[in-house]
């Protein structure tokens, strides 16, 4: 639409002329991911945390651009940086569900626990999103069952995207720990689920897509 603020990055030679700017590193890092450009994604989120090692989204996405790959013990190194920088509750929830995550894929779940019990009861999200980041934690912590967590599955085609990137969030986040936790079989409909929706960006419906396809090898 005009009048639409316009990224940096539309010029996409940019870069070559701010070549130490970190921010535009991590903003091409962040656009690369789904898109499903992981190897360009890490370059780039690698090169922003090298530049500003301060910078807490691009640990966050570095994080993400290993974890997808299934490089999980790297994952779990930037999303342990994105925990120790997050400037506020909301992005230390968010960070934590991706660092516990990780540890429980790498094999570490002793770790997994000390960085989910990091996130205690008293603890509230401020932005209405991070609510269901929250509720995974509390997941995984064993404070609230997994019915509770689940936010309601979005009819198909109602174009609602917000509603759909809750549910996918949340049931990629649930199927996750049933593959985890040895079981497949309860891991397998979530993930379905997920990718039956149309929002094919959100870092939900990458991870099921993704897990579909080990599934099939």
């Amino acid at each position: 639409a005009a009048g639409s603020p316009r990224s940096a990055l539309d010029d996409p030679r940019i870069i070559e002329k701010i070549p130490k700017d970190a921010q535009l590193y991590t903003e091409r890092g962040h656009r690369e991911l789904p898109l499903r450009e992981f190897a360009k994604a890490r370059a780039d989120l690698t090169r922003a945390v090298e530049l500003d090692p301060k910078r807490m989204d691009a640990y966050y996405h570095l994080g993400l651009s290993h974890y997808f790959v299934g490089d999980f013990a790297q994952a779990a190194d930037a999303f342990r940086h994105a925990v120790e920088l997050a400037p506020d509750n909301d992005e230390r929830i968010n960070s934590t569900n991706w660092l516990y995550a990780s540890l429980r894929r790498a094999d570490q779940p002793a770790e997994a626990a000390k960085a989910a019990a990091a996130i205690p009861p008293e603890m509230k999200n401020t932005a209405e999103h991070t609510l269901y980041y929250l509720n995974l934690v509390r997941f995984f912590q064993g404070a609230m069952p997994e019915a509770q967590a689940l936010p309601l599955e979005p009819p198909a085609g109602n174009g609602d995207t917000e509603a759909e990137l809750r549910f996918d969030t949340v049931a990629y986040g649930i199927g996750n720990w049933h593959l985890y936790n040895h079981d497949a079989a309860a891991a397998e409909p979530y993930f379905r689920r997920v990718a039956k929706g149309h929002v094919w960006v959100t870092w939900g419906f990458i991870g099921s897509e993704i897990e579909l396809a080990r599934m099939k090898k």
